[in-house]
């Protein structure tokens, strides 16, 4: 196929067959179980992928920002993420096992790491708040945990993605949207449409400014 989907909508992915997966939860969603539809297309050069499932409870933010009236405090929680591992070269633990080879514990002791220095995974990830509003996706690598840390995940060289909206001491946001620019991803900041808080004053209680940029 020459021409990939423009997008999610492109009546191209109403023609390709996918497959569907069911996935069990652990930890906090333990006993939740997700039907995961898979689809994928090639030119030669490029690749892409479709990934669809319902989902009655949207997780669309992460430990957001919420003013009580007298202090700021961060709400907890986590959005929903998706996240792909595609072995580089000879990684024999993979083959077997797929990712849980990597995100459990591994001979080494490492969070999301592999067993040996040889062994590498490349990392496609997905976040619904801080990637998606602006249409891209995390990358990264995983290989093995460096003995100063406790994973051995790693991001790939350049200075793009997310920062959090925090003051120095992490006690409230620094940033809000611009008050004279139009949101172009609302809920999210950013860097040529946010402005820095000189007067807290203005919040009141309830309220929620993005808490990534």
């Amino acid at each position: 196929m020459a021409t990939l989907p423009s997008g999610p909508e492109d009546a191209i992915w109403t023609r390709v067959q996918g497959v569907k997966t069911t996935l069990f939860g652990l930890g906090d969603v333990g006993g939740k179980q997700l039907e995961l539809e898979m689809k994928a297309l090639h030119n030669g050069q490029e690749l892409a992928l479709y990934f669809r499932w319902p989902d009655k409870e949207p997780s669309l933010t992460k430990d957001a920002w919420r003013f009580d009236g007298t202090t700021w405090k961060r709400q907890g929680g986590d959005e929903d993420r998706l996240a792909l591992f595609f072995p580089i070269g000879e990684y024999p633990a993979f083959t077997a096992g797929g990712c849980a080879a990597m995100c459990h514990a591994t001979d080494k002791g490492g969070y999301m790491a592999t067993n040996a220095p040889t062994e590498k995974a490349d990392l496609w990830h997905w976040k619904s708040y801080r990637s998606n509003p602006l249409n891209f996706a995390d990358d990264g690598y995983a290989t093995m945990k460096p003995a100063n840390a406790d994973t051995g995940r790693m991001n790939d060289p350049g200075t793009g993605g997310d920062r959090r909206n925090q003051t120095t001491d992490g006690s409230k946001p620094l940033y809000m949207q611009d008050p004279a620019k139009q949101p172009t991803a609302p809920g999210f900041l950013l860097d040529d449409e946010k402005v820095e808080i000189k007067d807290y004053s203005i919040f009141k209680a309830g309220d929620t400014p993005p808490t990534a940029s």
